[in-house]
């Protein structure tokens, strides 16, 4: 016990320090909200689940060692700090904490499922009296059935693995979602044709004393060609007076809200 005590604390020491001493990676390429979110909110989500089913109650009857558990506790530890290294990385760790979400919610709605309890069947068949002094050690199937609501284990089953199809699929279209890097850039192009468009228009003014502005047409090069990277994506329109004396652009985001969730 001393020593398992001392090994949590080293370990709380550890990322204590990781998380104060850490600098960003400009050249890297973190997870962004959409991506890390579900990532952290995949486990606490099942632990939490878990139990308001009541699964807990029955996941204590099967006994891990003491070395497998913080063998398991090092590894998820090891994953979640992985994937806040890189985006692609932070979707493989929240599919992996969603495959397990996944197999803890089927496995509380098949104990919802279950026809007969163990209890019941072990002491429907009858068994040979043991030795006087000898111990009897139950397996797991063998032990008391816990009196959990079986309605409570499907539904908290069923809420499992909705919420963990949910945020995997969260994960999976977020990756590469920079909305703010493709609205920058746009904003750049369209400053650049708007001075453009008023250079040509003082020009004009100075030869004919009337300013009109160069309409745009596909194909363009030159200082124009900043209109044809804008009207590629779709977002943007640009209309022109019948005089070419005024014009008016319209630009939405270019990176629009992913269709899931």
């Amino acid at each position: 016990m001393i020593l398992f005590n001392s090994f949590i604390k080293r370990c709380c020491c550890i990322a204590f320090f990781i998380f104060c001493l850490a600098t960003p990676a400009l050249a890297n390429q973190p997870p962004g909200p959409g991506v890390s979110l579900p990532q952290i909110l995949m486990l606490p989500m099942m632990a939490l689940l878990t139990a308001l089913g009541g699964g807990y109650a029955i996941l204590r009857l099967h006994k891990r060692s003491r070395f497998i558990t913080i063998v398991r506790g090092g590894v998820i530890t090891i994953l979640f700090l992985l994937g806040f290294t890189h985006e692609g990385f932070s979707m493989l760790v929240t599919l992996i904490f969603g495959v397990l979400a996944l197999v803890r919610g089927i496995r509380m709605i098949v104990w919802g499922a279950k026809p007969a309890k163990p209890a019941e069947s072990a002491e429907s068949e009858p068994s040979a009296s043991p030795e006087p002094g000898a111990s009897v050690e139950k397996s797991p199937s063998q032990q008391p059935w816990p009196k959990v609501s079986r309605w409570r284990l499907i539904t908290a089953g069923i809420l499992l693995s909705v919420v963990a199809i949910y945020l995997m699929g969260s994960a999976l279209v977020f990756v590469n979602y920079w909305p703010d890097t493709y609205e920058y850039s746009q904003v750049t192009y369209l400053k650049k044709l708007l001075a453009a468009e008023i250079a040509y228009g003082r020009a004009q003014k100075q030869q004919t004393g009337e300013t009109r502005f160069h309409r745009i047409k596909p194909g363009e090069v030159g200082p124009w060609y900043y209109s044809e990277i804008l009207l590629r994506h779709g977002n943007v329109r640009v209309d022109f007076s019948p005089d070419n004396k005024h014009f008016t652009i319209y630009i939405l985001p270019y990176a629009s809200f992913p269709p899931w969730p």
